[in-house]
């Protein structure tokens, strides 16, 4: 989720690109159906490294504890290029338990958590969304992944596509699972900057997709005022714009200071205040999801403390009343 070059973190803002599916059927009844989706980017380590039934078991504790009901599992990034993406012997089987554990949490518990993959990949390396045969490789990868039982496919890249490729990519990405009778919801973290995708643009994808996620953090802003100014715009354009079939969950921040992001300016609480700025003024706003638990949850380790973002998210962004 995070921009990986100072260019994508500065404004215009050029964030990356999230995207959720849901197959068979329309995805105009998901949209409308069930609790307002709260989710989180779960550290590379929960996929790339061992872990215990124990240990999955407790990381969904955890996620229970504040009402996250959407966990998100970073996978290798696609090969920019071939488009094809390949997963450890670890990987596939750390899927498989988190798929297993998950199914068993929900059993016992009333408020279900998804897992949902996440899919990264890089534009300016040379990854090609125009290229029939690279597409074709993507959605390969997509699907086996889907195969082992993941809820939800999320694809994350940047900069963020503005051509043909990125419909055909989603149209494509359907018809496989559809055809293959395989279940995963696709969401799509949009670009926060409302000059990126035009409002045809925006139209065509989110008429594909059941979610689109603009990104709120590393704006490069230096004022409370103008950071929640900036979110409440945003989501206007995206409410006017965005097909009505379509989820809007915007990602908000709570991770350390970096020369783009600055925590006292942009933080969970500032974004709530947002979020409910924009719900008074009518914009839609289906849920909420945080970039990302490192920070929220462990405190990147010692080097950031998430204690106001925590209370916020417990006391108020939780219960926001969202579309």
């Amino acid at each position: 989720m995070r921009p990986k070059s100072p260019s994508a973190r500065s404004l215009p803002l050029v964030c990356v690109l999230l995207i959720t599916l849901v197959i068979p059927g329309s995805h105009a009844a998901t949209a409308a159906a069930g609790p307002a989706p709260l989710f989180t980017y779960l550290p590379a380590g929960f996929v790339s490294s061992v872990k215990t039934t124990t240990q999955v078991d407790g990381y969904l504790a955890d996620l229970d504890t504040f009402g996250v009901n959407q966990g998100l599992l970073n996978l290798p990034a696609f090969n920019p290029k071939t488009g094809k993406r390949s997963l450890s012997k670890n990987a596939r089987a750390m899927i498989a338990l988190w798929v297993a554990r998950t199914a068993a949490f929900n059993t016992t518990h009333a408020n279900p958590i998804a897992i949902t993959a996440v899919f990264n990949g890089r534009l300016d390396k040379g990854l090609n969304l125009d290229d029939v045969a690279m597409r074709a490789n993507m959605v390969v990868s997509i699907k086996a992944v889907v195969a082992l039982g993941v809820t939800g496919v999320q694809l994350d890249l940047e900069p963020y596509p503005t051509t043909s490729g990125l419909p055909s990519l989603l149209d494509e990405i359907r018809t496989s699972l559809t055809t293959s009778g395989l279940t995963a919801s696709l969401s799509i973290v949009a670009p926060s900057v409302t000059t990126t995708w035009s409002p045809a643009f925006l139209q065509s994808v989110s008429t594909r997709v059941d979610e689109v996620d603009p990104t709120y953090y590393d704006s490069t802003l230096t004022t409370v005022a103008s950071y929640e100014a900036w979110v409440a715009a945003s989501l206007a354009y995206y409410s006017t714009n965005t097909a009505s079939t379509a989820r809007i969950v915007p990602v908000i921040p709570s991770y350390r200071k970096n020369r783009w992001h600055t925590p006292a300016v942009e933080n969970v609480t500032t974004a709530t205040a947002a979020l409910t700025t924009a719900l008074a003024a009518n914009s839609r706003v289906d849920g909420a999801g945080l970039w990302w638990w490192w920070g929220f949850f462990y405190g990147e380790a010692g080097k950031y403390d998430p204690a106001a973002d925590q209370t916020t998210w417990q006391s108020t962004t939780r219960g926001l009343n969202y579309n």
